[in-house]
């Protein structure tokens, strides 16, 4: 056997190894990224039965059946919070405060916005890529993504609400209610992405965000450090 071909020899082993190597990562990320997946719906569903229902106001049913929302659930609170929670049939939820705190239009302005949450089925999108930043925790722009997906949704819910109510109106909302979340990373609450969001209503232009540089290099050299919140 030639030089040439006991080197040739070697350089099959070692791209056979590699290519094995890269499978076995994907399958470990896919694996992973369901497990997560399946952990953090399970955990929202546990969050949100501990939520205490009370009897949705008869105002804010009304407005909710001439949007043709079906799942309204009124929780107990004066904290005026709303969001989206549920795999593959969300709900909306909106506490006692928000509806008392909230005239006509402005409740109308969220429920429109998480409507848009609910069609898209967003907190199963948020799950899956929050938990793809898990499996594949060495590749760091999956998280650059996942926050940005997020602001999109927020901004893409937010020009729903635009189609029936005025940006001053969908301002107002914006100030009443809660800028805080009940659930981690599975719930879509009515807060968040406040700089993006702002100047979409004032018609300002935006810039696509892009991903900087370290995100590059980490994810092409395969270090991404370890697992991250998304």
């Amino acid at each position: 056997m030639t030089l040439h071909q006991v080197l040739a020899m070697c350089l099959g082993l070692s791209l056979a190894h590699t290519a094995a190597g890269a499978v076995l990562l994907l399958v470990a990320g896919f694996a992973l990224t369901a497990a997560r997946s399946a952990w953090l719906m399970s955990h929202a569903r546990a969050e949100v039965a501990r939520l205490s229902v009370v009897g949705t106001p008869a105002r804010v049913s009304a407005l909710a059946a001439n949007l043709w929302i079906s799942r309204l659930v009124c929780i107990e609170g004066t904290r005026p919070i709303a969001f989206c929670a549920g795999a593959l049939w969300p709900s909306i939820f909106i506490s006692e405060g928000l509806a008392t705190a909230m005239d006509d239009a402005e409740l109308v302005a969220v429920l429109l916005h998480e409507q848009d949450h609910v069609r898209r089925r967003e907190p199963l999108r948020r799950a899956v890529r929050h938990a793809a930043t898990w499996g594949f925790c060495y590749f760091p722009l999956l998280r650059w993504r996942a926050r940005n997906q997020a602001q999109r949704s927020e901004l893409r819910a937010d020009r729903r609400a635009l189609s029936r109510v005025t940006p001053q109106v969908l301002a107002r909302s914006w100030l009443r209610a809660d800028w805080g979340r009940p659930t981690r990373q599975t719930a879509t609450a009515f807060a968040g992405t406040a700089e993006r969001r702002v100047a979409q209503l004032l018609g300002d232009p935006m810039l696509a965000p892009r991903a900087g540089r370290r995100p590059w290099v980490l994810s092409l050299a395969g270090g991404g450090g370890g697992p991250g919140e998304a």
